[in-house]
């Protein structure tokens, strides 16, 4: 097997959190990654459909390292991304890596210093059928706060999906999301299912 770029997989597992392929990312970590050994309850085979099966292994740190495999004509390909577990105020996040950017410095991850990346933010909760649920945020709520000033960052517009970058204050970011704002923030309507297969 070969390795390919992490494009392709960040790009699917993304979309397939992102309805209407909209997207809200950030520059830097929301909340602190989880210290606690997450190994059991990542570690494993994971399917968001019959054709997109990921393999999905804790790294420590609340790093994900995740690969799939494809074939091509020219042999097995293996894609791969990164992402952070993190938790804010009791609450998870997931944050996946933008495949095409450097490598978060593990001195940066949390810290007060941006580290040179960006993340594409979902929640997650862990099922008791050996599930994880995703929920993708709802990028117009994310977008008018842009535009009101309650957050700093970027909007930009295609024919069919509108990308917000929040960028600068972290603190303003994590006020802004809250318990009581969970169903205004996020899809809670069109959760995203990871189901293990096999550990």
């Amino acid at each position: 097997m070969k390795p390919s770029t992490r494009a392709a997989i960040g790009l699917t597992l993304f979309l397939a959190c992102a309805p209407a392929c909209s997207v809200v990312q950030t520059t830097f970590l929301v909340g602190d990654p989880i210290t606690e050994d997450l190994s059991e309850a990542i570690d494993g085979v994971w399917a968001a459909s019959e054709k997109e099966v990921y393999h999905v292994k804790f790294a420590g740190g609340g790093r994900v390292d995740i690969a799939k495999v494809k074939w091509s004509d020219d042999g097995f390909e293996v894609e791969q991304a990164n992402a952070w577990m993190t938790s804010l105020n009791d609450v998870n996040y997931l944050l996946l890596q933008d495949p095409d950017g450097p490598d978060a410095d593990d001195e940066d991850v949390g810290g007060d210093e941006s580290p040179p990346n960006v993340y594409m933010l979902t929640r997650y909760v862990f099922a008791q059928d050996d599930s994880i649920v995703l929920y993708a945020p709802q990028h117009e709520v994310f977008s008018q706060a842009v535009e009101d000033g309650q957050l700093e960052g970027e909007i930009e517009s295609a024919e069919y999906s509108k990308n917000v970058t929040i960028r600068g204050d972290r603190a303003a970011l994590e006020a802004f999301l809250t318990a009581e704002d969970f169903a205004k923030q996020f899809h809670v309507d069109k959760p995203i299912v990871l189901r293990r297969i096999s550990k």
